[in-house]
């Protein structure tokens, strides 16, 4: 399950897992390829589990995605951790339609695909001059394959 976090929640839970109290449930509002996408702010701390929903890229790594409206921010960096898996982002631009080919309007933006294998995956992202990043899209999976899984925290700031 998919929980939005208070900020002051989000630093107890890198403490402890008792801050999972003052979450609320994320509905999805898209799919792409059957995968439910779940809407987040830049500002927030999101908790979810990777295999809850049992969706699996191509190489058997469990994936979820979420869509971040990003038109009023210039510069962001998102952070991945787990304690259960290594995990990996890839960020592109846009909603893609299929994630099975590349398109150029749903261009990878950042990735960290952590192939260290460390607890945490970051990346961060810029506009294009002085524009704003406009509507993206995160990958939030596990970095290796053959179904990782576990729960993870998202945190998304600005720069």
């Amino acid at each position: 399950m998919r929980w939005v976090i208070s900020a002051s929640a989000a630093v107890a839970l890198t403490i402890s897992s008792a801050a999972t109290a003052l979450a609320q449930p994320q509905v999805p509002v898209q799919s792409v390829d059957g995968f439910p996408v779940y809407a987040i702010d830049v500002g927030g701390a999101y908790q979810s589990t990777l295999g809850a929903q049992g969706q699996q890229a191509r190489d058997r790594s469990q994936v979820e995605l979420w869509t971040i409206d990003g038109r009023d921010v210039n510069c962001m960096r998102i952070s991945m951790s787990s304690r259960e898996f290594a995990p990996s982002i890839v960020l592109m631009q846009g909603t893609p339609q299929t994630l099975r080919s590349a398109t150029p309007e749903n261009q990878i933006v950042a990735t960290d695909a952590n192939t260290a294998g460390r607890n945490t995956a970051q990346v961060t992202a810029s506009g294009s001059g002085r524009g704003s990043l406009g509507q993206v899209t995160l990958v939030a999976s596990s970095a290796s394959a053959d179904m990782h899984a576990g729960e993870y925290l998202l945190t998304l700031r600005r720069c």
